[in-house]
């Protein structure tokens, strides 16, 4: 009986280690966390746990790539290859900018990775790195997070409050933890519990990634190449409902497509939407059906493209704040509010 519990519990490591990367990873890691000594020239970015490679991270690493004092440096950025959708997203995106061939691409839970998870000097999240990721004596973590929150973060997590213990961690273990201002700045350090156990350097100085809104050199020529130079350009950027599925994911698809058929037979000629919805979302609808409605540009990084738009419509997304640095107007269709809230805690009411 002992030795075949002893089997049993072999066989199911043995399945887990074949199988899922992600448990993989952790003794890779923990293994290279022993045995590399820190690489003092090397900085990993990663964004969106490495779905997409936008906001902060993306600035912070065109920043470095244009500064000579890091010309040195080996600047690394985390990917999900296993989804091609993405990766193949992420390199037409740093090649848009001229960066793919000043960056090494890892993917996330590879042995590169863990490689350098474990020995890289620098790091710039703006989610958090994997639960079995111990920061090292030695090496430099700046947490930016990713915007300006409506909903409630931590301990304010009403209808999922087990997602706090990896966030927290990953703040605990930052250095630096950077916020656009004093309304996150209060809200993130209070629902995560940060005052009394975190010892790195708070920084509030604006988002990286908003610096995009200030400079309208880019507006003209990005206009002129989508040949929409003389049209009104609106964007419409919706929460992707992550958690969702069967009726309810269908239920949603149909409210888009329903918006999207209503907005097209309503827009004068003169006015073009660009529509972003997360990859799950935009595999179930065919924007080709459409003469005035397109997909946003994935080579291009977000706020950098939505610069150029008249005005932004989204719902509970925290775009909505940063995109007020442009002082054009903000529309929220909320057709789910009442659904959408349910169960969960808001820090703003959302209808003032």
């Amino acid at each position: 009986m002992i030795v075949f519990k002893i089997f049993k519990s072999l066989s199911t490591v043995i399945r887990k280690f074949t199988k899922n990367a992600f448990y993989r990873a952790r003794f890779f890691y923990v293994h290279y966390r022993k045995k590399l000594p820190i690489d003092e020239k090397a900085i990993l970015f990663e964004s969106f746990s490495g779905d997409d490679f936008t906001g902060n991270p993306f600035y912070l690493l065109l920043e470095s790539c244009r500064d000579p004092r890091y010309a040195e440096y080996k600047k690394y950025v985390a990917v999900k290859k296993n989804d091609m959708e993405n990766d193949q997203k992420v390199v037409s995106l740093l090649t848009n900018y001229g960066l793919l061939d000043k960056v090494i691409l890892v993917t996330v839970s590879s042995k590169k990775y863990c490689k350098t998870l474990a020995s890289a000097k620098y790091f710039v999240n703006n989610v958090t790195f994997p639960s079995y990721f111990v920061k090292r004596e030695g090496q430099v973590y700046l947490n930016t997070w990713h915007g300006t929150p409506l909903k409630g973060l931590g301990r304010n997590i009403k209808d999922n409050p087990n997602t706090i213990g990896n966030v927290q961690r990953n703040f605990l273990m930052s250095d630096y933890l950077l916020y656009p201002n004093e309304y996150s700045f209060e809200h993130i350090r209070h629902d995560y519990m940060l005052d009394q156990f975190y010892t790195g350097q708070y920084v509030l100085s604006g988002y990286p990634c908003n610096s995009a809104f200030f400079d309208r050199s880019r507006v003209d020529a990005i206009k002129e190449q989508f040949e929409v130079s003389d049209k009104k350009v609106v964007v419409y950027m919706p929460t992707w409902r992550g958690k969702e599925k069967g009726k309810k994911a269908d239920k949603h698809i149909f409210y888009l497509l329903h918006f999207l058929y209503e907005l097209e037979r309503g827009l004068d000629d003169d006015v073009v939407v660009f529509v972003k919805l997360h990859h799950l979302a935009m595999s179930e609808i065919n924007l080709e059906d459409f003469e005035k409605i397109r997909p946003f540009p994935t080579e291009f990084e977000t706020y950098d493209f939505l610069n150029i738009a008249d005005c932004l419509i989204t719902d509970y997304s925290s775009v909505m704040f940063d995109y007020l640095n442009t002082d054009k107007k903000v529309f929220l269709y909320t057709y789910d509010k009442e659904e959408y809230m349910a169960g969960r805690s808001i820090y703003t009411d959302i209808d003032t």
